[in-house]
Formats: C-alpha cells, sequence, structure tokens
C-alpha cells in the first residue's frame, strides 16, 4: 500500500467560516475507498506547506484574514508557491478572492453583489455570495479555485472525483457500494434545491 497522504487544513480555526473543513473529510473517505490512506491535518505555518499532499485554504471573514497577515506575513506567497508547484490544493470563495492575482498574475475584476443558490455549466452546485466577476470554478494546475462556499464537494461528489484524480492520488476511481450511495444522496440533495 501506498503511503498514507496527509491533507492539510490551513487555519482552521480563522478559515472554516462555512463548514469548509467537510471538504477534507470527504476527500479522505473517497480516498480510502480507492484504497488510500490519506490523514487530516490541522497547520497553523504556512512555511511548512511543502511537507503535505493536499491543502485546503478555506474561507473566513475579514477579521480572520487581517490576523493570519498579522501571524504569518508570508502566508499568501508560501500558498502561491505551493500552488505553483503544481502541488493540489482547494481554494474556497475568500481565499480565492485574495489568491487569484497573485496566482494568475491577472487583476480582480468584480461586479454587483451576488447572493444565490446555482448551478454550473458543468453541473456542479452550490452558494455563491461574492461580488467576484471570476469564475465560479477554476483550474489552475492541479488546484481548485471556487467561489462556491462550505462544503462543495459533498454536495458534488464528481467534482470531488476529478480533484482526486487530477492530484494524482489514485491512477483512476472505481466505483463501490458506498460511493454510489452517497452520489445518490448527493444528486437528489441537488434535485431538491432547485425544485424548492
Amino acid at each position: 500500500m501506498s503511503k498514507s497522504l496527509k491533507l492539510v487544513a490551513l487555519y482552521p480555526d480563522h478559515l472554516n467560516l462555512n463548514g469548509d473543513m467537510a471538504n477534507l473529510l470527504v476527500l479522505q473517505k473517497r480516498l480510502q475507498w480507492q484504497g488510500q490512506e490519506a490523514e487530516i491535518v490541522s497547520l497553523t505555518k504556512s512555511s511548512k506547506l511543502a511537507d503535505y499532499d493536499f491543502v485546503l485554504v478555506g474561507h473566513g471573514s475579514n477579521a480572520a484574514w487581517a490576523d493570519i497577515k498579522r501571524i504569518d506575513p508570508e502566508f499568501f506567497n508560501n500558498v502561491v508557491r505551493y500552488i505553483n508547484s503544481g502541488k493540489s490544493a482547494l481554494v474556497i470563495a475568500s481565499a480565492y478572492d485574495r489568491l487569484v492575482e497573485a496566482v494568475l498574475g491577472s487583476k480582480r475584476a468584480t461586479v454587483s453583489h451576488r447572493s444565490e443558490f446555482v448551478k454550473t455549466s458543468e453541473g456542479n452546485v452550490g452558494y455563491l455570495n461574492t461580488d467576484s466577476n471570476e469564475e465560479v470554478l477554476l483550474w489552475h494546475k492541479n488546484s481548485l479555485f471556487t467561489l462556491l462556499h462550505g462544503p462543495v464537494l459533498v454536495k458534488n461528489p464528481e467534482l470531488a472525483d476529478e480533484l482526486i484524480l487530477k492530484s494524482g492520488f489514485v491512477k483512476e476511481v472505481a466505483q463501490n457500494k458506498q460511493s454510489v450511495e452517497i452520489d445518490e444522496l448527493a444528486r437528489a440533495s441537488r434535485k431538491i434545491a432547485f425544485e424548492n
């Protein structure tokens, strides 16, 4: 069996405003179903990122971001370096807003504030609460940036599997009884959300 992967929750006390940590639980469980062990680790030193296989950079309040900037002045440089090295990350909502310019080298565009439940052209769903004009889902190298808040991978298991594959954690994702049952529940919840 291959080594246990280390999935990092970066500053989880600051960047878990809408239950973003649940995304790591989804990845961990789906990896285990593929025979790949994974552990979730909390990290409050961005300088150590290179030691880990996957990083979650969740959504945080303005106060949380200010505190991170104060206690970890190299946070943004370290995260950008990690992502641009080709390692995998999931970057959510306000983290996307704060990192997109540094990662892509383009100025962040804004529009009128949007607060709504949305379905992307790829069929992924989630809650959008932003004034950003960036793409709702954006792949950069092996990392996924999303404006959708909270546990986006719970609602979109196919997106979780795509992230696992792009990360190179497994060569293929095989269906099994547990994943089929969970995927059915996710499809049902998406259907209900758009009917009501």
